[in-house]
Formats: structure tokens, C-alpha cells, sequence
């Protein structure tokens, strides 16, 4: 009788530690909960008329992270300076700052854009080819072309 009292007790345990332990929670299984975002670039400065991508990483309550650039909803604190895509491309437009939020279930993280002066992108020399005659001058010109596609004459 004392064999089939222990056999009893070995298989209740075995059952409890198959099934959770015994936990009557309700759910046998804890979920991740996301905490944070992390926005990457976190700081960065770009001209205007480029482009940056970012990325959302969510850091969860289990020490996990994923990647959550695609699902995040994303925005620009100043759409006047940049806009930012459903998937986290920034667009730079004009001169100044901007605060990128990337949100996902009702958590957000941001990064902070700066836009600066556009860049010069090329020079354009005209005429591109001139005959000029002994003791005779030639007038050329330069046209700059910049980042955000503005163009200014650089001759002189």
C-alpha cells in the first residue's frame, strides 16, 4: 500500500511540473511587456534635401528587444523642416529642428533631427567648351546645384 501511496505522489508531482507547477494564475505563461523605445539615430544633423533613415527597437520586460521600425507610427515635431514615412524615413526640407517620434502601443521613443544648410551638390560651367582668340576675352558663368534642389549662380 505504501508503494502505490508513493507512486500516487511521484505521478501528482510529475503532473504539476508538466503543467506549470500548479500555477492557478490563470494563464500558466507570462507575456513581454514593451517598456521602451529606442529611436536610432538618437541625435543626428543632415542638410537639407537628404534623406536619413531611422529605426524603432522596443525593449521589453523579459530583456528582449525587436525591431519595431515597420510596425511603429511614426512623426515630425516640424514637418515644416522634415517629414518622415511609414517606415521611418526622414525627408529633410528646410533649416532647422525637428524631434522624430516612433510610437507602438501607447509606448514612444524619439530622436532629435537638425537640418542644416543645404549642400552643394555640383557646378555647372558654361559655355562647357569656348574658342577664344589671341587678345579676345570669354565670359563664363557658374551654376551651383544644392541638395534640396535649389540652384544660385556662383560666378561671382
Amino acid at each position: 500500500m505504501r508503494a502505490v501511496s508513493l507512486s500516487l505522489v511521484v505521478v501528482y508531482v510529475l503532473v504539476l511540473l508538466g503543467c506549470g507547477g500548479g500555477n492557478t494564475s490563470g494563464s500558466g505563461s507570462q507575456t513581454a511587456v514593451l517598456q521602451t523605445i529606442q529611436v536610432t539615430p538618437a541625435t543626428l544633423a543632415v542638410a537639407a534635401g537628404l534623406s536619413q533613415q531611422f529605426t524603432a527597437t522596443g525593449k521589453y520586460s523579459d530583456g528582449t528587444s525587436n525591431d519595431l521600425t515597420s510596425s511603429a507610427s511614426w512623426s515630425s515635431s516640424n514637418v515644416a523642416v522634415a517629414n518622415i514615412s511609414k517606415s521611418g524615413l526622414a525627408t529633410s526640407k528646410a533649416q532647422g529642428p525637428a524631434i522624430i517620434t516612433a510610437a507602438f502601443n501607447g509606448v514612444s521613443g524619439t530622436g532629435a533631427l537638425t537640418v542644416t544648410v543645404p549642400n552643394l551638390l555640383s557646378i555647372t560651367v558654361a559655355p562647357g567648351t569656348a574658342s577664344v582668340a589671341a587678345g579676345t576675352t570669354q565670359q563664363f558663368s557658374a551654376q551651383g546645384t544644392y541638395t534640396e534642389g535649389s540652384s544660385a549662380d556662383l560666378t561671382n
